[in-house]
């Protein structure tokens, strides 16, 4: 996704109990895959 240098700002919110985490990453996809995994355990 995007060009070499270029970073994606994602906002998720639980569910649960309605935090929101705000972060930067280069990789959006595996970012999600990271997250839905610590979700999990």
């Amino acid at each position: 996704m995007g060009t070499a240098g270029s970073y994606c700002v994602y906002i998720l919110a639980s569910r649960r109990h309605g935090t929101l985490y705000i972060g930067i990453t280069r990789d959006v996809s595996t970012r999600l895959v990271a997250t839905a995994v610590v979700r999990s355990s």
